[in-house]
């Protein structure tokens, strides 16, 4: 899938979903249970695939830099410490020190 970092910010990266979005389903599988569920919830297309890019990106990124497949991190939700709302932060399991907050900004 195709992605840029962004110079100087180790770990950020940027990808156009109209471009990424066909890679991302075809790298579905990386994804566990619930993301697939809820990127399947989404109304309309555009929003799903926006997730599935984000998610999968996500984990292709963090696998590499923490040396292990994609599809075998385990991620788990956190509460947003500003409005308690779930899952706003992915943290890995077992150490939960790392969070990796996900950005998805509207538009291609």
């Amino acid at each position: 899938m195709r992605h840029e970092e962004v110079p100087g910010h180790p770990g950020v990266v940027t990808a156009r979903v109209s471009e990424a979005a066909g890679p991302a389903r075809a790298l579905a599988s990386v994804l566990d249970d619930e993301e697939r569920a809820r990127a399947a919830r989404f109304r309309f297309p555009a929003d799903a695939d926006r997730h599935r890019v984000a998610h999968v990106l996500l984990r292709l990124v963090l696998g590499r830099h923490v040396g292990e497949p994609p599809g075998r991190l385990v991620l788990l939700g956190r509460p947003c410490a500003g409005c308690g709302g779930p899952r706003a932060f992915p943290a890995s399991r077992p150490s939960r020190r790392w969070s990796f907050p996900v950005s998805r900004p509207p538009g291609p």
